[in-house]
């Protein structure tokens, strides 16, 4: 099913809507990269100054914590004004040791093994107009070193469960395995393809074309009638 939906007009107008000054991070963001003694996470994480790639920063929640802990972030938004946005936001709470950049999942304007550790927050499922999964994950691949870590999380689909409000109810299942979303909350991404896995197995088994050495998370949250359902991922490029 062809797209028709302007996510890169969408977000923009949806990031300039709430001009906060303070953001806060995303709780597994938090989890694995400040959490101590988590029996199932091996994860070697950066030392200070080391640069992190962060795929979609969005509002920049996460990009505070990582420069709290002492790294450098190389960003990557879908649009101009997004990166704008963000970046006066940080300044403005005293950062300085960013670079924020325009780029996609599948396209990422940095060479070969560049980074030891990317992170991406609710962000690697997005796909592009004529791309898959597979693109976004093998550009994931190509700017990480050898043995580089990436933290990432996926939705996690049960088309036999409806809830009250999830963004995958009545999505539209695709030939390809991913879906087309048709309810979205927030009302910016009906139209749009998302890449959907229903078990862990299914969804290690599909990495390891790229990557080793996972750990998994999972999170079936009911936010107030508001349900999310993901898995997060720590593993490290082959």
């Amino acid at each position: 099913m062809k797209s028709t939906v302007d996510i890169n007009k969408n977000y923009s107008k949806y990031y300039n809507t709430g001009k906060y000054l303070r953001v806060y991070p995303t709780e597994f963001v938090m989890r694995a990269f400040m959490q101590t003694k988590l029996p199932g996470l091996h994860f070697e994480r950066p030392k200070q100054d080391e640069t992190i790639l962060e795929i979609g920063f969005g509002d920049g929640r996460n990009t505070v914590l990582l420069l709290d802990k002492g790294y450098r972030v190389s960003g990557v938004e879908i649009t101009q004004s997004i990166c704008e946005q963000t970046a006066e936001r940080l300044r403005a709470l005293g950062y300085y040791n960013f670079d924020l950049n325009v780029g996609r999942n599948n396209h990422l304007p940095f060479e070969d093994e560049t980074f030891g550790c990317l992170l991406s927050s609710h962000t690697s499922y997005y796909l592009d107009e004529g791309t898959s999964f597979d693109d976004n994950m093998s550009e994931y691949a190509r700017v990480l070193k050898p043995d580089g870590y990436a933290v990432f999380d996926v939705l996690r689909y049960s088309p036999d469960i409806k809830d009250e409000i999830n963004i995958l109810n009545n999505a539209i299942k695709n030939s390809d395995g991913t879906v087309t979303i048709t309810s979205d909350p927030l009302e910016i991404r009906n139209g749009y393809r998302f890449q959907v896995f229903k078990t862990t197995d299914e969804m290690t088994k599909y990495l390891s074309k790229w990557f080793y050495n996972f750990s998994i998370g999972t999170a079936d949250n009911n936010f107030f009638g508001v349900t999310e359902r993901t898995m997060w991922v720590v593993c490290q490029k082959k």
